[in-house]
């Protein structure tokens, strides 16, 4: 086993300091379609069926091959595919929408127990979570699976 990760390790090693030895383990990504052409070459050379072809594109939602601007057979055995452009979808940039930063909810209770660290995060007290979900919910702590707060402070509580 140590022989194993010693190999491993010196792997590692030298695909990081050696250029030549990292496209030797690590070979460079295959196109297997180009400007809606799919080139049956690179099928071949990387043992990939049509239908698993299609399959992939299918799961990236690509609709039609003719609408991939390129499309690559990665090393670890993926499939990465690019649209042309009027194909893809819009981002809020392209149709200057401003957009709200990410605010990831506020986990305050979980499984029926409060949690005291998020909570000391907030600007509320454990009276004041437990007079919410009183009077709001009419729950007790103990009857509740998991309680967010948003950004706005907007409690948000789930019941087992």
């Amino acid at each position: 086993m140590a022989v194993l990760v010693a190999l491993y390790l010196i792997g590692v090693f030298l695909s990081l300091k050696w250029v030549a030895f990292r496209h030797l383990i690590d070979s460079p990504p295959i196109p297997l379609i180009k400007n809606g052409q799919i080139i049956s070459a690179n099928l071949q050379k990387a043992r990939i069926s049509v239908d698993l072809l299609l399959s992939e594109l299918r799961k990236e939602k690509v609709e039609e091959v003719q609408n991939v601007a390129l499309a690559l057979w990665e090393p670890d055995g993926s499939i990465s595919s690019f649209l042309h452009t009027p194909y893809q979808t819009p981002t809020r940039a392209d149709i200057n929408v401003q957009a709200n930063p990410f605010f990831l909810p506020t986990v305050l209770i979980k499984e029926g127990k409060i949690d005291y660290h998020e909570l000391n995060k907030t600007k509320h007290t454990e009276q004041w979570l437990m007079g919410q979900l009183k009077t709001t919910y009419k729950l007790e702590i103990k009857d509740v699976l998991l309680a967010t707060m948003d950004q706005k402070n907007n409690l948000h509580v789930f019941r087992y």
